[in-house]
């Protein structure tokens, strides 16, 4: 752009200084008030050979705005893809991070119930009862693995039991709920560990 500025102005000033040349020169050579021939050959040279300089110039000139014109646009057009390029970039990147501060309020909220819920299973599975078939106490846990083995105890749990298993399975199948949603929003994936902490839920539910 500051290229083609230069190139007008260099332009320009040499065809004032090429018209001013004819114009002296003629005006030192042919200019005589009392000939009016001279007068009109004078005139005549001057418009012959200024028209079509000043046409050039006139001509070079209007292509030179057109160019620069269309220049101006098209580094415009750039800014502002720039400009829209950068604003969609800050759009995704606030978006990204009003994504991750949601999930991170979903972990906190869902790690928290995860907690809650197995700490609750917990304390009914230590809870002890009296065994069925014999007068010593058990915990429900111990109870149940026992009952895995044995279908008469099973049935006999089912039976003495059944409030507790019917809250133990329902905490456990809410608890592994929460632990799928979990591993979905989380790098650390617990579901498979709470399994292992309860597997005799887990194949309660399974038989």
């Amino acid at each position: 752009m500051k290229f083609i500025k230069i190139a007008i102005s260099i332009i320009l000033f040499l065809s004032v200084i090429f018209i001013g040349s004819i114009i002296i020169t003629s005006t030192i050579k042919i200019f005589d008030i009392s000939d009016l021939s001279k007068i009109e050959q004078y005139s005549s040279i001057f418009g012959n050979v200024c028209g079509p300089i000043l046409s050039l110039i006139s001509i070079t000139l209007v292509v030179a705005t057109i160019y620069i014109q269309i220049k101006e646009l098209n580094e415009t057009r750039e800014e502002m893809s720039r400009s829209t390029k950068a604003l969609q970039d800050q759009q995704e990147e606030k978006q990204k991070e009003v994504i991750l501060a949601i999930n991170t309020a979903k972990k906190e909220d869902y790690h928290r119930a995860i907690a809650y819920l197995s700490s609750e299973i917990k304390s009914l599975m230590s809870k002890r009862l009296p065994h069925p078939k014999h007068s010593l106490d058990d915990t429900l846990e111990n109870l149940l693995n026992d009952a895995l083995i044995d279908p008469s105890l099973m049935k006999n749990m089912l039976i003495d039991y059944q409030s507790e298993i019917i809250q133990a399975s329902k905490w456990y199948n809410d608890l592994l709920e929460k632990c799928y949603i979990y591993d979905g929003i989380s790098e650390a994936k617990i579901s498979q560990t709470v399994k292992d902490n309860f597997k005799v839920l887990e194949d309660i539910t399974n038989v």
